[in-house]
């Protein structure tokens, strides 16, 4: 008896292991099941994710029954993304992968409901929650490279999280509870801590959620330019000079001149 057949003669809920080429993904709009999702391109972020350690599909995909045919009501992205991982898998001679499918009886409405309910109640973790798992990962041992392909984003991605963890207490409770948005606070990591806190409270204080541009201009403003930071360092130097040529007071008035220490250079 093959796997589909199986799937739908067992109850409802059941875990079964089908190739992703067996599923079927409705394109027809005018089919209640459709959802665009189907029209989209290959996730390669999870066809990556997919193939790493042959880990496979983690998340079961929900089908329904059209003849003999297993239709998928949920996890349309997951299929495509499999499909392309075996295509991959087979050039390289391994072994292809199957897919977790649960299969659930119902009606065209119940179809529906299904997949609006599954995409709805979607819970992912915040940006926080990602910065803090990924550096656990990579506390194990394991590279930003590795982190990216793991959840399926770039490795700036993954960069752009760890950042968040240098965020001073305060600002993070602020991203937590939607005050600043975690890409708006990102640049403020930047900073101090004690610096953070109160750059937040200024734009907080304008009454308007803080956006990304707002935070980069403040953090320009606080840390020197390059071209500062050179006037900064010929300063220190001429000031070391005038500590050296101090008993010199021809060289010495020149130097505490450029310096602006005094109005100009005895004749």
């Amino acid at each position: 008896m093959s796997s589909k057949k199986h799937a739908f003669e067992s109850s409802r809920g059941t875990l079964f292991l089908i190739d992703p080429s067996d599923l079927v993904l409705i394109d027809d709009k005018s089919d209640p099941r459709y959802d665009p999702r189907a029209d989209l391109p290959v996730n390669e972020g999870l066809v990556a994710n997919i193939m790493y350690r042959m880990q496979g599909v983690l998340e079961p995909v929900i089908i329904g029954k059209d003849g003999d045919s297993a239709v998928v009501l949920d996890g349309r992205q997951r299929v495509k993304a499999a499909r392309e991982a075996n295509r991959r898998l087979v050039e390289q001679g391994a072994e292809p992968l199957k897919v977790p499918c649960v299969y659930r009886r119902g009606s065209d409405d119940d179809a529906f409901a299904v997949m609006a309910s599954a995409n709805a109640h979607r819970a992912e973790d915040s940006p926080l929650e990602l910065a803090e798992k990924a550096q656990r990962y990579i506390n194990m041992g394991h590279t930003e490279d590795e982190a990216a392909v793991l959840w399926g984003v770039t490795r700036a991605a993954v960069r752009h999280w760890l950042s968040l963890l240098d965020l001073a207490p305060d600002v993070r409770r602020a991203v937590d509870a939607g005050t600043i948005s975690a890409s708006a606070a990102a640049p403020l990591a930047k900073l101090p801590r004690e610096e953070q806190k109160s750059a937040l409270d200024g734009l907080v204080a304008t009454g308007k959620k803080p956006k990304r541009k707002d935070t980069e201009r403040i953090v320009g403003k606080a840390k020197p330019s390059d071209k500062e930071k050179s006037k900064l360092r010929h300063r220190s130097e001429i000031e070391q000079m005038l500590a050296a040529y101090k008993d010199r007071k021809e060289i010495a008035d020149t130097l505490r001149w450029v310096l602006g220490l005094a109005d100009g250079v005895e004749g």
